[in-house]
């Protein structure tokens, strides 16, 4: 190589090199983001050393995946004229009456800043209203909020405050009139987080089972499962704590699952009553599962699905026709490669198994990041998906599940074939106290 080519290329490469020093050094926070545990992103690039921030402007095109399935009837950005912060992550969706839905989320320079606070939006005839900040972060960044409407009417927003999720602490907020006002903070007890992603489950008896998590250890490295449980008096108690106990794992997965979605088990035959299933997120490349009994205080240990799972966050629904639908980062990619592809799964058998339907975004191997869904089943019918959209906004996708295949319908209207197993065939289908 001659020596003029030689340091051309070397000025380039020092050019590159700096250009992304800026980026990480608060040239462009919105789009060079460092997530917890070290996971980097930088906007994606058309040449070399060359920025495609994806402005407001370019977000009327926010759909990825350019062949879109015939069960979505709506998709929309929830921000379109006015982003109060450069940075938004871990949505949670929630119905407040018929037709009227509020989504919550966190938003700062990017995750784990102090000016990092909890806002939300409303939802109604087809449009999402202004964001608002609900919980300031003082200093102090919040985390992974979660709204949980109760059966009396009650409306929670469970929230974390803390510098990392090693030392975070669970708090809510309460509302009687559907999230237009609030109560003021409320620390959970010692020992309580609340839930750390995905929405509780109310029980027949009114308690409210939390999908809790800890992590801990060296740079909270080290993960576990915890099941809280809040009665009707809005006292809390930890029912359970437990990590994955596979078969020739070893102690190489234990205390590595967090952020678990728990749903009511389909009626068996000659049960008297109903347990608990739970899917929860790994580090091991797929999700995990367990079975609980019909109080949320019994567990099987967790086993491994089939599900990917590249260390990412996702959610259940169980429809009222008895199907699941999970949303999830099909993928085996790590860090942020892994947040890429967002795919809808459906089962049929109670999460046995599973049968992905349709990709909700593909980056198409660019490095852009949609992850952390939340997912419910509305009154009307028709399922609600949240999610990051980029780090840069939310998006809310609006399916209707009877356009999904059914177990009738065999193979027709975008269903693949690809047959996953939930992790359940490895364990009991129901638990009780005698056999734990």
């Amino acid at each position: 190589m001659r020596p003029s080519f030689l340091l051309a290329f070397l000025l380039l490469v020092f050019v590159e090199f700096a250009r992304t020093g800026e980026a990480l050094n608060g040239g462009d926070r919105a789009g060079a983001f460092i997530g917890w545990h070290g996971e980097i992103s930088r906007p994606a690039r058309t040449g070399f050393g060359a920025l495609n921030t994806q402005r407001d402007d370019d977000e009327n095109d926010h759909q990825s995946t350019r062949v879109k399935h015939p069960s979505i009837t709506f998709e929309t950005l929830v921000m379109k004229d006015h982003k109060p912060k450069p940075s938004h992550h871990a949505s949670s969706i929630c119905e407040i009456s018929s037709g009227q839905f509020l989504v919550s989320w966190f938003a700062g320079q990017f995750e784990s800043k102090p000016d990092v606070g909890i806002y939300t939006a409303r939802y109604q005839n087809g449009k999402w209203s202004a964001p608002e900040l609900v919980v300031h972060p003082k200093g102090v960044p919040t985390w992974n909020p979660v709204l949980f409407k109760r059966s009396n009417g009650d409306l929670f927003l469970f929230y974390k405050h803390g510098r990392t999720p090693a030392n975070w602490k669970g708090y809510y907020v309460k509302s009687r009139d559907g999230g237009n006002t609030w109560s003021s903070s409320v620390a959970m007890p010692n020992g309580i987080v609340g839930p750390a992603k995905n929405k509780p489950l109310e029980l027949d008896d009114g308690t409210i089972l939390l999908p809790s998590s800890r992590e801990f250890g060296a740079r909270g490295k080290d993960w576990e499962i915890v099941v809280e449980a809040m009665t009707m008096e809005d006292e809390f108690k930890t029912y359970a704590k437990f990590a994955v106990s596979e078969k020739g794992g070893g102690a190489s997965v234990q205390q590595r699952v967090i952020q678990p979605v728990f749903w009511k088990q389909s009626m068996l035959a000659g049960d008297a009553a109903n347990g608990i299933r739970m899917m929860a997120r790994s580090r091991s490349s797929y999700a995990v599962a367990a079975v609980g009994d019909s109080t949320g205080r019994i567990w099987t240990d967790a086993v491994f699905s089939q599900i990917p799972c590249p260390n990412t966050g996702f959610d259940v629904v169980k429809l009222r026709d008895g199907r699941l639908l999970i949303v999830y980062n099909h993928s085996f990619k790590h860090a942020i490669a892994g947040r890429g592809v967002l795919a809808l799964a459906v089962s049929h058998d109670d999460g046995d198994t599973w049968e992905r339907v349709m990709r909700l975004e593909d980056s198409g191997g660019r490095l852009l990041e949609f992850s952390y869904p939340a997912i419910i089943q509305a009154s009307d019918g028709m399922v609600h998906v949240t999610y990051t959209w980029r780090r840069a906004n939310i998006k809310h996708v609006i399916i209707d599940p009877s356009k999904i295949p059914t177990a009738r319908d065999g193979k027709k209207q975008g269903s693949n074939g690809e047959i996953m197993f939930g992790g359940f065939e490895k364990l009991p289908k129901s638990i009780t106290r005698e056999i734990v």
